[in-house]
């Protein structure tokens, strides 16, 4: 990950640590950025408010992942409509596509400010999950049944 990238969230964020440079002393910290790969899914269940990379360029990242705990999740507004999830989302009021920073400040604000905006992003999450569950069980008994 490149620090030129890093760098101006630190320079934006207050209270800031990278995952590489955690010590028990920075617990105190409020936003750990995690600057190496493979261990984002284990680590939605702690945060907030999500923001999933992606969107601005090779194709979203897995967004249901957030959104397994319940979260908002939020993501660049380029690369984006192509996936079902994103757009069900959207729907939902749960995820947000932003262009730019202050879009990004502009929604992230209102919603850490609205405590029923926050609770219904919840439970719609949750009803939507509860809805899609079991898609690997359906997948295999779809390719069973074209086998017959």
């Amino acid at each position: 990950i490149v620090d030129s990238m890093i760098m101006p969230l630190e320079e934006r964020l207050n209270s800031t640590v990278r995952y590489s440079e955690f010590k028990n002393s920075d617990l105190a910290q409020q936003v750990l950025i995690i600057d190496n790969i493979g261990m984002l899914s284990t680590l939605y269940r702690y945060a907030h408010y999500t923001y999933v990379g992606g969107g601005f360029s090779d194709g979203l990242h897995n967004i249901l992942e957030p959104a397994v705990y319940e979260i908002p999740v939020f993501f660049g507004n380029r690369d984006y409509q192509r996936f079902k999830e994103a757009l069900d989302l959207i729907d939902l009021g749960a995820a947000f596509p932003v262009g730019s920073l202050k879009e990004f400040d502009t929604l992230f604000n209102e919603l850490q400010n609205d405590s029923q905006q926050q609770l219904a992003i919840k439970d719609n999450l949750h009803q939507y999950l509860e809805a899609n569950k079991g898609a690997s069980k359906k997948i295999i008994n779809r390719i069973k049944e074209s086998r017959k």
